[in-house]
């Protein structure tokens, strides 16, 4: 009797499993269509296009987990894999919306668990057997054609996290079915929990980003994309284009997503079960039948119209006070959550009933934006105290500003490139190190004083007076850490920040001569301060070992007093083998280009020599090579000079040196003269005699500061003189220097004005030159 019975009620399943499925093989044939035309067949009109043009086939690539997707393919299929799970979903339920249909369907000699699981697996069948066909054209055709980039595994993980995700959309949208009494509500909570909770999420993560000072975003923060299984597939497949090998974009990373998502799912649906055995048939077509569904869309829709709207009124306004934000959230989450009940409860019947919630939609945006416009708890101020920290990493380029390459991972990045089927010279970006990490005491001390005097100079709404950004983050001895970023530092801040370049640690991290190996040396060539008077420099392997020796000693010795005013002599360039030219557009778009075996390198190596660097200079002595500082005055025919913005907007110090120096180029550029002839030309040679002595390789000197006017021009505070020398038999390089102004007698600056007011008048000041003018004559 038990199997008989077993049997019968087996038959009844599995008629009404195949009975969905008849009935809806209409849909289900035509949500294959739609997915071959936009994913095996857009694979196969890209390969065979290119195969048809020999040019293309040796640049196409496909991107995605496995190489299988086009653009086109990988924007339309993921939009399918989110949306078709909601679409089967409120169809194949949409008898509980109905109230004879419910009546029917709870008439009929099944339990409701088996109701749910028979409806559950044919709307998981309707979806996955057309998804797993069109997977297997695709794979099929990507195995035939070879292109590169293709992998298997990685097609298969794919198609797997596809699987698995339709699997837990399918369990969340069936909650929500079995959950509301109308087709309206159903779609409404469900776009509202599948997609207005996570908007709402990024969204006040964006706003705390960008209001709260110095707020960066934890790295686990993008994870929370793959919280929802309708934002996780789009995540997955934009993570997958990274060129960074990167754990996101890997086969492993992706099971393990997907294993997730599967046994979400199998808990989601025990959920379901439940949900649907306590549901009155009586509820069919009721509305607003779940209270905590309803609430839940309710506020999310009031924070996200609170903080928008915020947003909307303070860019309008165009002011970001404590007072008009907290306001305006309360207007925005009002408003949306009134508008809100309306809809779902079709009309205002309901709104004094709904009071009490009515007041939570107002205060949840509120709350939100006074708590991070107070500072979030301390998060604004919070600096750790020295003793507590044990390390800390920076992001700082240094007074010569190097590009640091990392070839590790840059290798790994072309790897990642030509696996995809993409090649050096169609796609390339060398990875960089911008980040150093600091343990000695004098450094964690500068570095947690800068901290602390940014964070300062906000609370007391001090100017910054550098454009530096700065990234900050301490490594605790309690195991945790800290991170915060900032744009700009006031004054104090700016000065310590400086200081960083006297450090050891900092100068072992940042510039190339503590790396270099004789060996790494193309050539070497001698300047003075006014990069003239070139002298190639020819020594032997262990000369040049010596040398970097001696260069090494000498700038772990010099301080930051005589960094600044130090006499500087001129510049010992040392043009590494691997350097910009190697990595240059033309020299990678090379057939053959490799990557150098080294771990890392640098775009370009000098230094400025000044007299401290005395076991250098005694050194290049013993060479024979002595004298190479001085200084033809009488040499240079003219200069073209212009009053021009500060160039270097960070405000820190930089030295304008010869970067990128090769001596192929000591050609005169007349390209390069050109670019200044509109520029005011001076041939007096004691004019040309006081702008040659003022050239100083410290950038930061050559500026002055135009502060403390109620009508300051819209171009900034910081100006400078660009000079431009040109020498009388061509031995110069044509090279821009910046120089500070007030070396210029008055007369000179006076033929400045009309030029300088030309370039730089604006509605606030008409006559910007006298601004300017005034400044210079208190710093003469």
């Amino acid at each position: 009797m038990i199997t008989t019975t077993s049997s019968s009620n087996r038959g009844k399943l599995s008629g009404l499993y195949l009975s969905i499925l008849r009935r809806n093989f209409g849909v289900t044939l035509l949500y294959f269509i739609f997915q071959f035309l936009f994913f095996p067949l857009q694979y196969i009109l890209s390969a065979t296009d290119a195969l048809k043009n020999q040019n293309a086939a040796g640049r196409i690539h496909f991107i995605g987990m496995g190489g299988i997707y086009t653009g086109i393919s990988l924007f339309f299929f993921t939009a399918m894999v989110i949306v078709a799970p909601i679409l089967f979903t409120m169809m194949q339920y949409s008898f509980l919306h109905q109230k004879r249909s419910t009546d029917l369907f709870h008439a009929l000699p099944i339990r409701r668990e088996q109701m749910l699981l028979v409806n559950f697996a044919a709307s998981a069948t309707m979806i996955l057997v057309p998804m797993a066909l069109n997977y297997a054209v695709t794979i099929i055709a990507a195995a035939s054609f070879g292109f590169p980039g293709f992998s298997l595994l990685g097609a298969l993980a794919d198609a797997f996290s596809a699987f698995c995700l339709t699997l837990g959309l399918l369990a969340v949208t069936t909650l929500v079915s079995v959950s509301t009494g109308t087709v309206f509500d159903n779609l409404v909570y469900t776009v509202g929990l599948l997609f207005g909770v996570p908007s709402a999420v990024f969204l006040c993560l964006g706003y705390a980003a960008n209001d709260l000072f110095g707020c960066t975003l934890p790295d686990w923060s993008q994870y929370l994309f793959l919280a929802s299984p309708a934002t996780a597939p789009a995540y997955l497949r934009i993570a997958a284009q990274g060129e960074l090998e990167q754990i996101t974009s890997t086969p492993g990373f992706l099971l393990g997503v997907s294993l997730g998502w599967l046994a979400l799912a199998g808990i989601f649906l025990l959920v379901d079960i439940g949900v649907y055995r306590r549901r009155g048939s009586e509820l069919a077509g009721k509305t607003g039948y779940s209270s905590v569904l309803t609430q839940l869309v309710k506020l999310t829709g009031a924070l996200i119209g609170g903080v928008c709207f915020t947003l909307l009124v303070r860019s309008v306004a165009n002011s970001e006070g404590l007072l008009l934000s907290a306001v305006s959230a309360a207007v925005g989450g009002a408003l949306i959550y009134c508008v809100a009940e309306c809809v779902m409860s079709r009309g205002f019947k309901t709104i004094k009933k709904s009071a009490p919630y009515l007041g939570a939609g107002l205060a949840l945006p509120v709350l939100f934006v006074l708590m991070v416009g107070l500072g979030w708890f301390g998060y604004e101020s919070r600096v750790p105290t020295l003793d507590k920290i044990e390390s800390v990493e920076i992001n700082f380029t240094d007074r010569y500003g190097f590009t640091h390459y990392d070839f590790d991972a840059s290798r790994k990045s072309l790897e990642r490139m030509q696996k995809n089927g993409r090649n050096a010279y169609d796609y390339y970006s060398l990875e960089t190190i911008n980040e150093i990490l600091l343990a000695d005491e004098k450094a964690r001390e500068l570095v947690h004083d800068i901290h602390q005097d940014i964070v300062n100079g906000h609370e007391q709404e001090e100017k910054n007076v550098s454009g530096a950004y700065i990234t900050l983050e301490y490594k605790l001895k309690s195991g945790g850490s800290l991170k915060r970023s900032y744009y700009g530092m006031p004054l104090l801040a700016g000065e310590k920040y400086n200081e960083l370049n006297a450090c050891e640690e900092v100068k072992v991290q940042t510039h190339p001569v503590y790396s270099l190996k004789p060996s790494d040396v193309r050539e070497i060539t001698l300047l003075n301060r006014l990069m003239g008077n070139v002298t190639p420099v020819s020594l032997s392997e262990g000369q040049i070992g010596r040398l970097i020796e001696a260069l090494r000693e000498d700038m772990s010795a010099e301080t930051y007093e005589q960094m600044e005013n130090g006499r500087e002599l001129g510049y010992l360039v040392l043009t590494p083998k691997y350097g910009a030219e190697y990595f240059s557009y033309t020299s990678m778009r090379k057939p053959g280009f490799v990557l150098p075996d080294e771990s890392d390198g640098y775009d370009a190596c000098y230094v400025l020599l000044t007299e401290n660097y005395e076991s250098t200079l005694a050194l290049l002595g013993e060479f024979g090579y002595d004298g190479f500082e001085r200084v033809d005055y009488d040499n240079i025919e003219r200069a073209y000079i212009t009053l021009d913005a500060y160039y270097n907007r960070d405000n820190v110090m930089r030295i304008q040196g010869p970067y990128g120096f090769d001596r192929s180029d000591l050609a005169q550029n007349e390209e390069m003269l050109s670019y200044n002839r509109g520029n005011t030309e001076i041939t007096d040679p004691a004019v040309l005699r006081i702008l040659a002595e003022a050239v100083r390789g410290n950038a930061q000197n050559a500026v002055v500061q135009v502060d403390g006017s109620d009508k300051q021009p819209s171009w900034g505070g910081s100006i400078t003189l660009m000079v431009t020398f040109v020498s009388k038999d061509g031995s110069n390089l044509v090279h821009t220097f910046a120089v500070n102004p007030k070396v210029l007698p008055e007369a000179t600056l006076l033929e400045l004005k009309d030029s300088f007011n030309r370039q730089w008048s604006d509605e606030n000041v008409e006559d910007p030159f006298t601004l300017v003018l005034e400044r210079i004559r208190s710093e003469q």
